[in-house]
Protein backbone atom coordinates (compact mmCIF):
# COMPACT_ATOMS: atom_id res chain seq x y z
CA UNK A 1 0.00 0.00 0.00
CA UNK A 2 1.37 3.30 -1.29
CA UNK A 3 1.51 6.22 1.21
CA UNK A 4 -0.83 9.37 -0.25
CA UNK A 5 0.82 11.92 -2.05
CA UNK A 6 0.80 15.41 -0.55
CA UNK A 7 0.04 17.32 -3.81
CA UNK A 8 -3.55 15.13 -3.50
CA UNK A 9 -4.16 15.15 0.01
CA UNK A 10 -3.80 18.97 0.07
CA UNK A 11 -6.27 19.38 -3.56
CA UNK A 12 -8.75 17.34 -1.38
CA UNK A 13 -9.47 19.60 1.40
CA UNK A 14 -12.38 21.31 2.15
CA UNK A 15 -10.33 23.98 3.34
CA UNK A 16 -7.06 25.95 2.34
CA UNK A 17 -5.02 28.37 4.23
CA UNK A 18 -5.03 31.55 2.57
CA UNK A 19 -2.00 33.95 2.08
CA UNK A 20 -3.64 36.40 4.29
CA UNK A 21 -3.29 33.69 6.81
CA UNK A 22 0.81 33.40 6.86
CA UNK A 23 2.31 36.43 9.06
CA UNK A 24 4.27 37.00 6.04
CA UNK A 25 3.93 40.84 6.59
CA UNK A 26 5.89 40.74 9.92
CA UNK A 27 8.61 38.66 9.02
CA UNK A 28 12.09 40.38 8.82
CA UNK A 29 15.50 39.99 7.56
CA UNK A 30 16.42 40.29 11.45
CA UNK A 31 14.37 37.91 12.75
CA UNK A 32 16.44 35.17 10.43
CA UNK A 33 19.81 36.58 11.44
CA UNK A 34 18.60 35.91 14.95
CA UNK A 35 17.92 32.44 14.76
CA UNK A 36 21.31 31.97 13.26
CA UNK A 37 22.36 33.99 16.49
CA UNK A 38 21.20 31.77 18.61
CA UNK A 39 21.92 28.78 16.99
CA UNK A 40 25.44 29.22 16.98
CA UNK A 41 25.57 30.97 20.66
CA UNK A 42 24.02 27.08 21.65
CA UNK A 43 20.67 28.90 22.83
CA UNK A 44 17.72 26.45 22.77
CA UNK A 45 17.45 22.68 23.69
CA UNK A 46 21.10 21.03 23.73
CA UNK A 47 21.65 18.40 21.02
CA UNK A 48 20.63 15.00 22.33
CA UNK A 49 18.00 16.31 24.62
CA UNK A 50 14.56 15.70 24.18
CA UNK A 51 12.31 18.21 22.83
CA UNK A 52 9.20 19.30 24.71
CA UNK A 53 5.67 17.86 23.62
CA UNK A 54 3.28 19.78 21.56
CA UNK A 55 0.68 18.39 18.99
CA UNK A 56 0.36 19.96 15.72
CA UNK A 57 -3.01 19.27 13.25
CA UNK A 58 -2.88 16.82 10.77
CA UNK A 59 -4.22 17.26 7.37
CA UNK A 60 -6.91 14.77 7.62
CA UNK A 61 -7.94 15.99 10.60
CA UNK A 62 -6.94 15.28 14.35
CA UNK A 63 -3.64 16.02 16.10
CA UNK A 64 -0.50 14.14 15.58
CA UNK A 65 1.84 14.88 19.40
CA UNK A 66 5.66 14.64 19.47
CA UNK A 67 5.27 12.04 22.26
CA UNK A 68 3.57 9.72 19.53
CA UNK A 69 6.69 9.46 17.99
CA UNK A 70 9.27 9.21 21.20
CA UNK A 71 11.72 6.45 20.14
CA UNK A 72 11.67 7.40 16.77
CA UNK A 73 14.45 9.70 14.45
CA UNK A 74 11.91 12.47 14.20
CA UNK A 75 13.11 15.98 12.37
CA UNK A 76 11.87 19.32 13.51
CA UNK A 77 11.94 21.95 10.88
CA UNK A 78 9.77 25.68 11.93
CA UNK A 79 10.01 28.61 9.41
CA UNK A 80 10.70 29.51 5.96
CA UNK A 81 13.09 31.75 4.56
CA UNK A 82 10.30 32.83 1.79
Amino acid sequence: MQAPDATQEFAALDEKEGLADYNLAHFRTKHLLQDFKRTFTNRGIPPGQPAPDFALPQVGGGQLRLSDLRGRPVLLHFGSIT
